[in-house]
């Protein structure tokens, strides 16, 4: 997916539109709800389907009755496959705003900025 720079404007390469944290069902469902508005977005999360994966049966699903977590998870691959997201497979140590965007630094050590970050509550 190409984007389109003004080229006159402050343009950050390195700098995402949206950060979510968490690659849980409500994470996914808002990467991609970004990535169908064009938004340059990444998720940091140790493993796609969060606590959902190791479920043997998720019930009140929204479109299911009931789902092995395995199940619903490789549904969501399929689904974000078609996309084009960054997944980093790690965790968020500190979170820190400052001159107009948030710097988040993982437990490996890489800094990554963002306008906007999603994540879940403490």
């Amino acid at each position: 997916m190409s984007q389109v720079v003004d080229p006159g404007a402050d343009f950050d390469p390195l700098m995402y539109e949206l950060i979510v944290v968490g690659c849980g069902p409500a994470g996914l469902a808002a990467t991609l709800f970004a990535v169908r508005q064009r938004m340059k977005v990444a998720v940091i999360g140790k493993e796609i389907g969060g606590q959902a994966i190791h479920s043997t049966h998720v019930e009140n699903y929204l479109g299911f009755e009931g789902i092995a977590g395995e199940g619903l998870v490789e549904r969501f691959e399929k689904q974000l496959a078609e996309q084009f997201i960054e997944f980093i497979r790690d965790e968020v140590a500190k979170i820190e705003y400052g001159q107009g965007c948030y710097e988040l630094e993982t437990t490996q050590g890489a800094f990554i900025r963002s306008r906007t970050v999603i994540f879940p509550p403490a």
